[in-house]
């Protein structure tokens, strides 16, 4: 028997995210959450169930059992019996429980990245939540794709495993180098990235993707200061053995064929009590980019292959613990960028580009809760490699060198230890409060080397390695002023520390360096929710985010690097931090089947960090200004017949350099952000046709337009991109233990510039660009057992 205190009334709703467990574990959980007693006195057996949704403690209660031969009986207002459910006289035989217990409130998610468990109808803040349902009917398989289902998300296309994520037009550029990321990506709860590109993690098995727009820097500190991308896998689940395999194949206007596989096995353990969830998969991209000059065709194949364990084991109806870890590696032979002919598949390079992604992770998960609370620990180990080659041939006089074939190799490790404890006190009436702490520490080793392929002297060489400390305190509390007005305060302190050694070496002559930068930070946020009638919430959401200094070392021994305040590069660049206001109204009705959110938002961004590139093509971090960023985006799903869903999302937004730094040589003039589109829209539709038999046939199309943006800080029309259609249409044809589904990647075999990069050490020889993949048609055959 489980009793708590009577926190809240039995009918007041409220919002469940409780895991995987069996029928009578998951009553007492509901019990020991909503403050209620619940009394056992029979074994229950049925199918294990998650509750997860906003509903009032009956209804929780309900489907705890709904799948069992168990039962509530309710003695009181706050006492509830669970017995054997009575069977139907004269009858042959109980009818078997469902596979799958009913949902309750489709409408009404529950955003796990906010941490405090509130469903995304009542978090004040864009937020989007992307099911696997969703996922899969696009095929979905990595950050890039999620462009097709979250508004407002841009990512650069320099290739699998090196690409940066964007969102809302808050940019600080389309390079890569030392600034911190801007948008913060968890994979888990777990941090993924510090300052490394996307480790482009395959979203194979998974359960949502939460896409939280604008500065998260209250609960998730330095490198959230455009927001956070949270992607949740599916749990082990302790009741039953399950797994599935697919297999596809793949064809490429003009370019070599694809094959891929994925497999997933559940195996439940200890009598229920734990369970192992084992995820591997393999795919070969084929190449469709040539290089005349060296006589290769379809140079940029891409190798994936990658391995997630996860092991849970809940010894009690209280506390669950999540060992997991994951392995992922991808190998890109070539780049996929482009010269001469936009239209094009061809590149002028004497160089190979090969880039190399390594990516393992280790973390262990623990939680609880009872009538004292909740707590929520979480630990993680990183060990991230990558590593790229350029063509620099084009270079090569700058660092003293010959006209011949010269190559720019750039590897960096990067380990990454991290811990975060979180408690979250039990509601007391109106109020609600999330305490937590995280500390975390890291190194991160670059060697770069430019040199001729062929042998010889090199002529450049730099050994940096960066230690990195950052400690934070954070809180976050919610209190009903009234019936229909919620306030939410929160505040995070920070100190973060930096110790750079680096060695640059130039034909033999050596320029050593070492410096420490602390970052102290403060991120505060207010946020105001109201109800304004059933199905409509308005809402007011100040928040900050901000990123940590540091210094710049790269560069020939001719490069002057000078005090703040001289003529860029600097020695030391700022932390920059942006404060967010914003405005925005929810809509939900017609039973669930009407969702809609629309946002006005206004960011101040001060000093603002941006990778830039020295005369060489070596990078520096500069504070190019202050900028101003404003914009509108809206978000719809409908469904107006059970078998049909419609989704259409936009953003529209005006991100521009407002205050150029009298330091940065662009001059002073204002200037639009780089990388980032003016406007896109995306949209999805699906429609399930029911079969005899308990198959079905499923129709998805999805298209995206990205509007025209540019490539450097800089006037309108400067190195342009953009302005394109990129689309999918599937359909799937599903039987009770199979599926065969057919997938068509950008049907119109649209030739847009994604992405007018590639090479800093060439891009002076010419414009660059990055089309889209030419049509691609995939064939994957899937067994479910």
């Amino acid at each position: 028997m489980s009793a708590a205190p009577a926190l809240w009334a039995a009918g007041v709703r409220r919002s469940y995210d409780l895991p995987s467990r069996p029928p009578a574990q998951a009553a007492l959980a509901v019990g020991l959450q909503a403050g209620i007693t619940v009394g056992v006195s029979v074994p229950c057996h049925g199918v294990q169930v998650a509750i997860r949704g906003r509903m009032d403690v009956h209804t929780a209660i309900d489907l705890a059992l709904a799948g069992s031969d168990c039962r509530a009986v309710w003695m009181e207002g706050q006492t509830v019996r669970i017995e054997r459910r009575p069977q139907p006289a004269q009858a042959a035989a109980p009818k078997p429980p469902p596979a799958t217990p009913p949902e309750a409130n489709l409408a009404e998610v529950v955003v796990t990245a906010s941490k405090r468990g509130v469903d995304v109808f009542h978090l004040p803040g864009s937020v989007s939540v992307v099911q696997a349902q969703a996922l899969a009917a696009v095929r979905v398989r990595d950050t890039a794709d999620l462009r097709l289902l979250a508004s407002g998300m841009t990512v650069t296309n320099l290739g699998a495993g090196r690409d940066k994520v964007l969102l809302r037009g808050l940019s600080d550029g389309a390079f890569t180098g030392h600034t911190q990321s801007t948008v913060g990506l968890y994979w888990n709860q777990t941090p993924t990235t510090y300052n490394a590109p996307d480790p482009d993690l395959r979203l194979v098995d998974v359960q949502s993707v939460e896409v939280l727009r604008g500065p998260q820097g209250t609960l998730y500190g330095a490198g959230a200061i455009g927001g956070v991308v949270s992607v949740t896998p599916v749990a082990p689940d302790l009741s039953a053995a399950s797994g599935f395999a697919s297999a596809t194949g793949a064809t490429t206007a003009g370019g070599d064929p694809s094959a891929g596989a994925e497999a997933m096995f559940n195996l439940p353990l200890a009598g229920g009590k734990a369970a192992l969830r084992l995820v591997a998969y393999g795919e070969e991209d084929g190449g469709y980019i040539d290089l005349p000059r060296l006589g290769v065709q379809n140079a940029d194949h891409t190798q994936e292959t990658g391995v997630r364990a996860a092991f849970r084991t809940e010894p009690s109806a209280e506390w669950s613990v999540t060992l997991g870890d994951i392995y992922q590696d991808i190998y890109s032979d070539d780049t996929q960028y482009t010269t001469g002919d936009p239209q094009g598949l061809e590149r002028n390079t004497r160089v190979r580009e090969p880039h190399d992604n390594d990516f393992e992770q280790a973390y262990l998960d623990i939680g609880g809760r009872g009538g004292w609370g909740e707590l929520h620990s979480i630990g993680s180990f990183i060990n991230h490699e990558f590593d790229s080659r350029y063509d620099a041939t084009d270079a090569a006089a700058d660092f003293g060198g010959a006209s011949v074939p010269t190559a720019f190799d750039d590897d960096t490790l990067v380990r990454l230890t991290s811990q975060e404890l979180d408690y979250r006190a039990p509601l007391h009436g109106p109020a609600s409060l999330l305490v937590g702490g995280y500390g975390s520490y890291g190194d991160e080793h670059e060697t770069t080397r430019l040199g001729p392929t062929g042998g010889g002297k090199t002529l450049y060489a730099e050994d940096r390695t960066d230690r990195m400390v950052d400690l934070a305190l954070f809180g976050e509390a919610s209190y009903a002023l009234t019936s229909r007005l919620t306030a939410t305060l929160g505040l995070r302190l920070a100190y973060a520390e930096r110790r750079t050694l680096s060695l640059v070496d130039e034909a033999g002559a050596q320029a050593p360096f070492s410096g420490r930068y602390v970052t102290k930070e403060w991120s505060p946020k207010l946020a105001l929710d109201y109800a304004l009638v059933q199905g409509v919430r308005l809402y007011a959401l100040a928040s900050k985010g901000y990123r940590v200094g540091g210094f710049n070392t790269a560069g020939p021994l001719t490069t002057a690097f000078t005090a703040q305040g001289g003529a860029e590069p600097n020695r030391t660049y700022l932390p920059d931090d942006l404060w967010n206001y914003e405005a925005g109204v929810k809509l939900q009705g017609w039973r669930g089947r009407l969702q809609a959110r629309t946002a006005l938002y206004y960011d101040v961004w001060d000093r603002l960090q941006a990778d830039q590139l020295l005369p060489s093509g070596l990078s520096y971090v500069a504070n190019v200004g202050d900028a101003h960023v404003k914009g509108w985006e809206w978000e719809a799903s409908v469904r107006p017949l059970q078998p049909l869903i419609f989704e259409i999302g936009a953003l529209f937004t005006a991100p521009d350099l407002h205050k150029v730094d009298p330091s940065f040589p662009a001059g002073q003039s204002d200037f639009t952000l780089p990388g980032v589109a003016r406007r896109s829209i995306n949209s999805r539709i699906e429609y399930d046709v029911s079969l005899s038999g308990g198959r079905t046939l499923e129709l998805d199309a999805a298209a995206l337009y990205v509007g025209h943006s540019y490539l450097f800080f800089g006037p309108q029309g400067s190195s342009e991109m953009g302005h394109y259609l990129d689309g999918r249409l599937q359909g799937v044809f599903r039987t009770p233990d199979y599926s065969v589904g057919l997938l068509i990647s950008n049907p119109a075999n649209n030739r847009g510039d994604t992405f007018a990069f590639g090479n800093p050490f060439s891009l002076g020889a010419g414009p660059q660009s990055t089309p889209l993949r030419p049509r691609t048609v995939r064939l994957t055959l899937t067994h479910g057992f």
